[in-house]
């Protein structure tokens, strides 16, 4: 869908037309309200994935995925669902705002690292996520949405990292069965 800007173009708005091999470093912020919801037809390999801002909350959906060495990195106060299954390696980093989870392998296969934000299902349905998990830092994480209340099951390994305790805050039913380190 036209929600991709070409920074060689003037910044115009185009459809993501990725030539093949490993991609490029894009961008989803408040520049891009006026289409926020993404449609994702094929497999797309972007380098890095960034979605930022606070004021425009993009969801990822369609026939395609996010695949490749991929890094998603979510800053900013909105919130990204992710209806794709996606099997990129790069991991996730969650460093402010909510992702919300369409399916159980939206945030792909690499390690999901939370400084900041919350992580929840996109609805009443329940997601497992197989991911191993960083919690990196003592305050300020979400896991769970009281509105979207969907289980969340965390079956990857916990890291704490290196940290004795860690403050979460639990917004609907979380079950954790990976090992906790």
């Amino acid at each position: 869908s036209v929600n991709w800007y070409d920074v060689n173009n003037g910044f115009n708005p185009v459809t993501y037309a990725q030539s093949g091999g490993f991609g490029d470093a894009v961008t989803f912020d408040d520049n891009g309200g006026a289409n926020p919801a993404v449609n994702i037809t094929l497999a797309v390999t972007p380098a890095v994935m960034k979605v930022s801002g606070d004021g425009v909350n993009y969801t990822f959906s369609g026939a395609g995925k996010i695949s490749g060495g991929a890094t998603l990195v979510k800053t900013g106060f909105a919130t990204l669902t992710l209806g794709t299954a996606n099997d990129f390696t790069g991991g996730t980093i969650l460093g402010g705002g909510t992702i919300s989870l369409g399916n159980n392998v939206a945030l792909g296969l690499g390690r999901v690292t939370i400084t900041n934000g919350v992580l929840a299902s996109d609805s009443a349905a329940a997601r497992t996520l197989t991911n191993d998990l960083t919690l990196g830092a003592n305050t300020g994480i979400t896991l769970g949405n009281f509105i979207n209340t969907g289980t969340l099951t965390l079956a990857g390994t916990i890291d704490l990292s290196g940290a004795n305790s860690r403050t979460l805050s639990l917004d609907s039913d979380i079950v954790l069965t990976g090992v906790i380190t």
